[in-house]
């Protein structure tokens, strides 16, 4: 009876012992996912470059949460065609090189666009609009969400994952803020890219109109001479 009393109480004290610990390595997985989300929101804010944006976008997200893969699709206005614009990594750079692009509605990517709605999927092979990217060969998982202004479409953000890794929801959540995110400082940067072009223009007709008064003034002496 007195072992059996004593197995209990340390029985006991190994399942607080094993909650902490749980409890803790929730806790720290929290504050790594809050600061890799600070640092990204801060190379957001920082940057009025919408390609900049992109490639800090994707590296900051694959270097802090382990992803396999992450890339960014931008819709054409014109086809709904989906280019990619930014890739992480040297398969990022290739991709980006190679001009690559899914027609619209194609593979999960072309899905998520078309539905203005987050797709997620820990078998892709499952999935059958899946396309699978030869340079991606061991994508298990994938995650797309759309980054849009008020409704509006403007691309979507991909990511990719290999076994043992699965997404989850908490995946979801945070690729969904940094999509959110990432859409209100692509708007920034696109209405700054905007004001530097009307102002590059107001310019150069000021200075068309100062010529030409030159000019007009140049051939009145002319004139009177």
């Amino acid at each position: 009876e007195d072992e059996n009393r004593l197995l209990s109480a340390l029985g006991t004290q190994a399942a607080v012992a094993i909650e902490n610990a749980h409890l803790l390595e929730s806790i720290q997985q929290a504050l790594k996912e809050s600061n890799a989300l600070y640092r990204i929101n801060q190379g957001l804010v920082a940057s009025l470059d919408p390609q900049e944006l992109l490639k800090d976008v994707v590296n900051l997200l694959q270097k802090n949460f382990g992803y396999y893969h992450v890339h960014i699709f931008v819709v054409d206005p014109e086809t709904g065609d989906l280019m990619m614009r930014e890739g992480s990594g040297e398969i990022g750079r290739q991709l980006k090189e190679q001009g690559h692009g899914l027609c619209a509605g194609e593979g999960i990517v072309g899905y998520t666009a078309e539905t203005g709605a987050p797709f997620f999927t820990n078998d892709v092979d499952k999935v059958y609009f899946f396309v699978r990217n030869q340079y991606l060969p061991n994508t298990k998982s994938e995650l797309a969400v759309p980054v849009k202004i008020s409704g509006h479409i403007l691309g979507v953000l991909d990511v990719q994952q290999i076994p043992p890794a699965r997404l989850t929801q908490r995946d979801l959540q945070l690729v969904n803020a940094v999509a959110d995110q990432l859409a209100i400082a692509l708007q920034k940067a696109n209405l700054y890219s905007d004001l530097q072009a009307a102002l590059q223009t107001e310019k150069a007709i000021r200075d068309q109109m100062v010529q030409s008064e030159r000019l007009v003034t140049m051939g009145r002496l002319l004139a009177s001479v």
